[in-house]
């Protein structure tokens, strides 16, 4: 069954694309479907070559390629992780407040590069965090083969798609979490209904 949110009509205007995907995240139920369709969305206004949403299960723990466009079969969704640590890219992003900009990956003296990096030939870059309730959810990262310099509009495109995202997740968990409740307590007036007609009898 295909979960992928389709595209309703929209001008291709970074505003109006953050404004589609944020509408997308209002009713959405499935973090994978709208996952899929950030990286789509971003990998066309930004024409990057790779678009990746990057999942921290736990503080200090790798982090988990969740969806991603343009990669290889060496990366598996679900599977893949990608180091942490200070001197990599995506360490490096989880410990800064700003987006994370690099025009020359080669040249770059803040941090290194991931393996799938350099294996893909990335010349280019930038990421931001994904925020979470309590900790970063993960990692929000586009990367282009050919050098460019990005643009700080393109940087705010890219932290206003990781915002919803982080967004939705918090409101999925909300509302499972109300539904849960829901029926918790329905479980619980049928019980007590149950021994008060029991007593009765």
């Amino acid at each position: 069954m295909d979960t992928r949110i389709q595209p309703a009509e929209r001008t291709d205007s970074p505003q109006a694309v953050i404004a589609f995907l944020a509408e997308a995240a209002l009713g959405c139920l499935d973090m994978y479907a709208l996952y899929d369709l950030a990286v789509d969305l971003t990998a066309e206004v930004l024409g990057v070559d790779f678009v990746t949403v990057l999942h921290q299960p736990q503080p200090g723990q790798p982090l988990i390629v969740m969806a991603g466009r343009g990669w290889g079969d060496e990366v598996q969704l679900g599977e893949s992780t990608v180091a942490i640590d200070r001197d990599s890219h995506a360490g490096f992003t989880l410990l800064s407040a700003e987006p994370v900009v690099f025009e020359d990956l080669a040249t770059e003296n803040r941090f290194r590069g991931s393996r799938y990096l350099a294996s893909h030939g990335v010349t280019s870059g930038m990421s931001v965090v994904i925020p979470g309730d309590v900790k970063p959810y993960g990692v929000f990262q586009a990367h282009s083969r050919q050098r460019r310099a990005f643009t700080a509009d393109e940087a705010d495109f890219l932290r206003s798609a990781a915002n919803i995202l982080g967004g939705a997740r918090e409101n999925i968990i909300t509302r499972l979490q109300m539904e849960r409740d829901t029926v918790a307590r329905e479980l619980r007036i049928k019980y007590h209904t149950a021994l008060a007609q029991c007593a009765q009898s």
